[in-house]
């Protein structure tokens, strides 16, 4: 067995791989797993040096918390194989920053973000070989976190693991889907939980989402739980409508899981100049629209079904078909977003007057007093910094931008800065050097 270290974990990897027993043209969405996992242990109040390790079981014990209270969160990301074979992941701070927020919500600890991101970069390094190339094809990461404390009594575990696993999968869906809005069960509940990505919220979604597979439909659109007039979300996605040219989502809040997908929809929506409307949406106005043919498409997105036409959808025990207009937000977004994912920025970067000078480039930050191990400050497409050098959160999606090197951390905020993310403060204005480490980052490796 090979063993490395990183200053944050070791690397013990297989001795034998599985990847020879892949059919890598018949992949089952969920049902094959990389070879390696990444574990870490919370006891003593403290998150405990973590590895990677090949994948395998967890033990535990009948009593452990999970169990019988529900401590439990996850979160759903993707790395994919470029046209040049590079591997990319999108907007993984985003899936960090919302994790995070669901531990708060669940009772949990959160997770470094540094100590996050390296995992997730030095796991998809190392299986790098795991991610399949296609169109609908690419390699799930599966972050999450569960209570590890035997103990039976309510009351928060003192003891957590955190561990993240990945699989390479096919398409979630085959296909446009159909969709039921839901006006009898009820996803979430304002104070409740909602908003997390707990596993008690998918639990308490399985008995409605099995009536309507026997009615034909594929999912369901849920509805607020006080009236079930307002559309929320659509099951594994949020839902998007097309009224009259114009892009319509709900308005998260504290019931809709404000979706990684979504946003970045949204922002490129406003990008390609789509009218863009962010408000409430209620079952009345839907069925109006459908009726009257003003809503010419409908369609889901989310980390697993990416965008996802919407064929027909059923109110009140009518169906209403959508199946004979044609697509063309839908698909635009589409082209664009898989565009971003896969490294095909071409016409982005032409957009906003750019020129990519090595292609699928970036260099890791080894600044360790900043804790930037995994971080790309200079590709800026997906993620920014989230402050960790001063920098503040912005959107700008899918630029790759590649300064010579060595590059000073200033410099590279000047850049930043000259594309409209700053301003930043002192901390982000030091001289740092970024060695020539290739890493997956936001990344490619």
């Amino acid at each position: 067995m090979m063993i490395d270290t990183t200053p944050s974990f070791d690397i013990h990897q297989t001795e034998t791989s599985r990847l020879s027993q892949v059919d890598f043209d018949n992949l089952d969405f969920g049902r094959v797993f990389s070879d390696h996992m990444f574990v870490t242990e919370y006891e003593d109040g403290k998150w405990q040096r973590g590895k990677i390790e090949p994948y395998g079981p967890f033990t535990m014990s009948p009593a452990t918390m999970v169990f019988h209270y529900g401590q439990a969160i996850f979160e759903g990301m993707k790395a994919y194989r470029s046209a040049s074979g590079d591997v990319t992941l999108f907007r993984p701070g985003k899936n960090i920053a919302r994790f995070n927020q669901s531990a708060t919500r669940m009772c949990m600890p959160t997770v470094p973000e540094d100590i996050f991101m390296e995992a997730i970069a030095a796991l998809v390094a190392l299986d790098k070989d795991w991610v399949p190339s296609g169109e609908d094809a690419s390699l799930y990461i599966r972050p999450f976190m569960i209570a590890t404390d035997s103990f039976v009594g309510v009351k928060a575990s003192d003891k957590y693991a955190f561990s993240i696993f990945t699989c390479p999968v096919g398409a979630y869906y085959k296909g446009s889907v159909r969709v039921k809005v839901e006006r009898t069960f009820t996803r979430a509940a304002a104070g409740g939980t909602g908003y997390a990505k707990a596993a008690g919220n998918y639990a308490g979604s399985l008995y409605p989402s099995q009536l309507a597979r026997e009615e034909g439909y594929d999912q369901l659109i849920w509805t607020d739980a006080k009236e079930h007039e307002y559309i929320e979300e659509s099951g594994t996605m949020n839902a998007m409508f097309v009224f009259n040219g114009t892009l319509v989502s709900p308005k998260t809040s504290e019931t809709i899981l404000d979706g990684v997908t979504r946003d970045s929809v949204l922002q490129l929506a406003k990008d390609l100049g789509i009218p863009v409307e962010v408000r409430l949406i209620t079952v009345a106005e839907l069925r109006h629209g459908l009726s009257n043919g003003s809503v010419t498409e409908a369609f889901g997105v989310g980390t697993a079904a990416t965008i996802k036409p919407i064929e027909e959808i059923g109110i009140d025990g009518i169906n209403y078909p959508l199946v004979g207009n044609s697509p063309s937000v839908s698909s635009q977004l589409l082209n664009e977003l898989d565009g971003i994912r896969r490294g095909r920025l071409e016409a982005v970067l032409e957009r906003l007057g750019l020129q990519r000078q090595r292609p699928n480039v970036v260099h890791r930050c080894d600044v360790h007093d900043f804790r930037l191990d995994a971080h790309v400050v200079l590709e800026l497409g997906l993620e920014c910094l989230d402050g960790r050098v001063g920098l503040g959160e912005r959107r700008v999606l899918g630029v790759h931008v590649v300064l010579p090197e060595p590059v000073v951390l200033a410099e590279a905020l000047h850049v930043l800065q000259h594309l409209g993310l700053g301003p930043f403060d002192a901390a982000g204005e030091q001289q740092h050097h970024l060695d020539d480490d290739l890493v997956l980052g936001d990344h490619v490796v």
